[in-house]
């Protein structure tokens, strides 16, 4: 199946990507250099699965089909902020993964909706890649 829209998160470590008509988010775990390179030397190709395919690490699902995607990491230092009243900065309650880091992905349906994820793990940070729902929002249109 072809992909609607497809970014790159956590430095390239982590592939995000929507196809047409489906209802969720697939992240990718993205072998690392090292591992390209450890597998080359041993002769061997990285793991596949059916069909030369890998499944998905995990998928994040919507109400819509996403037709847009973006992501933006974040660190510990940014894990304390968010907007408040007047928009003023003041804490975002973002739970930074083991390590402090992860990444958040953005999707938005042709429809208008629009849905936020926290996303941490995954193999740099030694523990399964999820995300969690951090925001929702859906828009009605006037008719």
């Amino acid at each position: 199946m072809s992909a609607t829209c497809a970014i790159f998160a956590s430095g390239g470590t982590i592939a995000a990507s929507a196809s047409p008509g489906d209802r969720h988010v697939a992240l990718w775990q993205l072998p690392t250099a090292d591992a390209v390179a450890a597998a080359a030397a041993a002769g061997g190709k990285a793991a596949k699965g059916r069909k030369g395919q890998r499944p998905a690490a995990a998928t994040l699902s919507m109400q819509q089909p996403p037709v847009q995607l973006d992501s933006c990491a974040y660190t510990p230092a940014e894990t304390d902020t968010h907007m408040g009243e007047n928009g003023g900065v003041q804490g975002n309650g973002i739970a930074a993964g083991e390590d402090g880091a992860g990444f958040c992905v953005c999707a938005v349906s042709e429809s208008g909706d629009a849905c936020v994820w926290e996303c941490t793990g995954g193999e740099g940070q030694g523990s399964e890649l999820q995300g969690s729902l951090l925001a929702q929002v859906q828009i009605e249109h006037a008719g």
